[in-house]
């Protein structure tokens, strides 16, 4: 019996045929394929020229895809880089511009002053000035903080005037002892002189709230008399700290001062001094607005100093105008 050859048109119909794995035909059914015997040693050669050209076409297969991909995806790039160009330099333009800002708020949190001015406007992922953000994590204290772990107390009973503190781990304990004191309520009296107790958040304050029998109604009424209990305080958190938060009292005094030194120096006129704007109407009008008072040239002067090197280093005034 005479073997059939196997010819190069019979390796290029099975190449076809397994290249076509998958495919339909146009009767909507699956092509049969055809099978071939496992090499032989007469047939090996054969079978690998089979496997080979099989491989190359595969891969071939996939270099094709993977230049349409590319291609595809270049084409998308071509079409939406035009239209972000003009963002992308207002993006470039905004942080060089509020480099200077950024600077200053990262000094400002490493000294414990965390304001910002433009809080309301800062994008989710950063923005204006950075990402500075506290989480809240396992609830909320009768103040408003964050609790960050469960204050362990114990169950102390008042011996007649004496009592030591509940909590434990805030350092009430070695308070007392340090001044003599019995009772968890003499710290405000100590405090207030020696100011030697710190509190690091909101939840160690509601506990010291607790010990010294202070409900919310009466801490918030608390802070409120305090506040206004004399004028340099009132100025700080109204008018002060208010800039750190947007206002512009303190920006408009400065170029206020700056706009009547340019006039003196244009006319010829004395130099326009700091005790001169100190005696203004325009800063006690400031002030007025403030429901505040102007206070001492000594004080003023001083602030002033503090508040222009804010205004400069921020460059408030070249975006004013």
């Amino acid at each position: 019996m005479v073997k059939k050859q196997i010819t190069q048109a019979d390796l290029k119909k099975i190449a076809d045929e397994i290249d076509n794995i998958g495919k339909e035909n146009e009767a909507g059914h699956r092509q049969v394929i055809q099978t071939v015997a496992p090499p032989s040693k007469h047939t090996n050669d054969i079978y690998k020229k089979i496997m080979l050209e099989t491989q190359e076409r595969v891969k071939r297969n996939q270099e094709q895809s993977l230049q349409r991909l590319k291609q595809q995806l270049l084409e998308v790039q071509a079409k939406v880089s035009e239209p972000l160009k003009p963002i992308i330099k207002l993006q470039e333009k905004l942080n060089k511009d509020l480099q200077p800002i950024t600077n200053i708020n990262k000094s400002l949190l490493n000294t414990g002053f965390p304001f910002n001015p433009f809080a309301p406007f800062v994008p989710k992922g950063g923005g204006l000035l950075g990402t500075y953000n506290r989480k809240r994590t396992t609830g909320n204290t009768i103040l408003g903080g964050a609790t960050t772990k469960q204050v362990k107390r114990r169950r102390e009973v008042p011996d007649k005037e004496k009592r030591k503190p509940s909590a434990i781990g805030l350092g009430l304990n070695s308070y007392l002892a340090k001044h003599n004191l019995v009772n968890p309520v003499e710290m405000a009296k100590t405090h207030k002189k020696h100011r030697d107790y710190k509190v690091f958040g909101f939840m160690q304050l509601r506990e010291v709230c607790d010990e010294l029998n202070v409900s919310i109604e009466e801490a918030f009424l608390y802070i409120c008399e305090g506040m206004t209990s004399t004028d340099t305080r009132w100025r700080k958190h109204r008018i002060e700290k208010e800039f750190w938060r947007g206002s512009e009292s303190i920006i408009n005094i400065v170029r206020y001062y700056y706009d009547k030194h340019k006039n003196a120096q244009s006319k010829g006129l004395a130099k326009y001094t700091v005790k001169k704007l100190h005696k203004s109407e325009y800063v006690k009008n400031i002030f007025n607005q403030n429901q505040a008072k102007v206070p001492s040239y000594s004080v003023f002067s001083t602030l002033f100093n503090q508040w222009k090197h804010h205004v400069d280093e921020l460059k408030l005034l070249n975006k004013k105008k």
